[in-house]
């Protein structure tokens, strides 16, 4: 994944276009004197322009942390598989513990503990299924 020009100008442009939009339409459009259903059709236009501006930005982040870590691997040595890996473990980890962390200090101490082991062994559970599924549509038996 590389950063181009046409992606960040695309990011930048969703992100212009929903605030300019919102700074335009809130006070007609969404304030205490707007018809009900314009107002909630705005909002639902605003709603859907704000998900696609994050994934957008997602998808940005994303592919300049794949390459920072290629760098990484390269100029280290490292198997750049390796250290994806590891690197999108710890970053799945991080959800976990701060969850785990305040599901047990608001008393919840065996509910976390359960935690602990079942939302990992869901993730690779459910990954490891649903691999071996696109492998089999994709191949026939594995």
């Amino acid at each position: 994944v590389e950063l181009t020009l046409g992606r960040v100008m695309a990011c930048a442009a969703v992100g212009a276009a929903g605030s300019v939009g919102s700074y335009v339409a809130w006070p007609g459009l969404v304030g205490p004197h707007a018809p009900r259903a314009t107002a909630h059709t705005v909002q639902g236009v605003l709603t859907v322009l704000t998900f696609v501006q994050s994934v957008m930005w997602m998808d940005l982040a994303a592919g300049e942390l794949v390459g920072l870590f290629a760098a990484i691997g390269r100029i280290s040595g490292m198997s750049e598989s390796l250290l994806g890996a590891t690197v999108f473990a710890w970053g799945i980890s991080v959800g976990d513990m701060v969850s785990d962390t305040t599901v047990a200090r608001s008393g919840h101490a065996a509910t976390a503990v359960a935690a602990c082991f079942g939302g990992p062994m869901f993730n690779l559970l459910m990954g490891l299924a649903m691999g071996l599924v696109v492998a089999t549509g994709a191949n026939g038996t594995v």
